[in-house]
């Protein structure tokens, strides 16, 4: 099988995991990501974290944002235009700042209201994605947004996600991006250590 196959063969499995999680396991399993996230020293040395901000069946990232805004931290998140390769990034005060304005209907602040950020500002990156390795390679849904945004970013790179999604490896190319860390309910695996 090549490796865009079984990239598509993973993706589909993971979002059929995810679909079978219960509400309560969601939340259960979220407050121990969050728990295992916010203890990791480099969110608490971070003054400003560009995060996702989750769909239905992601981690969900909402509390994480409220935490770090409600802390005196700032938060960024990524702004997707139709058309565009690369991610935009705005800072918001709140989370009713967003809107579904983005493509396939991504939470992000209106047009009108972004506040844009520099990549250098950014301290800490919260990285989304369907599956992931204990090297920190990473299968997101395949329109490269986050491996063209991360290729540049020398802050660390932080991924939330079930255990489940955890695999003993996952298919790669060379514009893929690892992460540096991934935080599950079951605690924090640093990466880059494993080679």
């Amino acid at each position: 099988m090549d490796i865009r196959s079984e990239k598509a063969r993973i993706r589909q499995e993971m979002i059929a995991l995810r679909q079978g999680l219960s509400g309560e396991e969601i939340v259960q399993k979220g407050c121990s990501i969050l728990r295992h996230l916010l203890a990791l020293p480099e969110y608490r040395d971070a003054g400003l974290i560009h995060s996702f901000v989750s769909m239905p069946g992601e981690v969900d990232t909402r509390a994480l944002i409220e935490q770090a805004l409600a802390s005196g931290k700032r938060i960024a998140v990524p702004v997707v235009e139709r058309g565009r390769r690369n991610l935009r990034h705005a800072e918001i005060g709140a989370l009713g700042d967003l809107r579904p304005e983005g493509a396939w209907g991504l939470l992000q602040p209106p047009p009108e209201r972004i506040q844009g950020v520099a990549t250098r500002e950014i301290g800490l990156v919260i990285v989304p994605g369907l599956a992931f390795d204990l090297r920190g390679n990473r299968v997101g849904f395949g329109a490269g947004y986050y491996d063209r945004f991360l290729g540049g970013m020398a802050a660390p790179k932080v991924a939330v996600a079930y255990a489940f999604q955890v695999l003993p490896g996952v298919p790669v190319t060379e514009q893929d991006v690892a992460v540096d860390v991934i935080v599950t309910e079951e605690g924090a695996h640093r990466c880059r250590a494993e080679g």
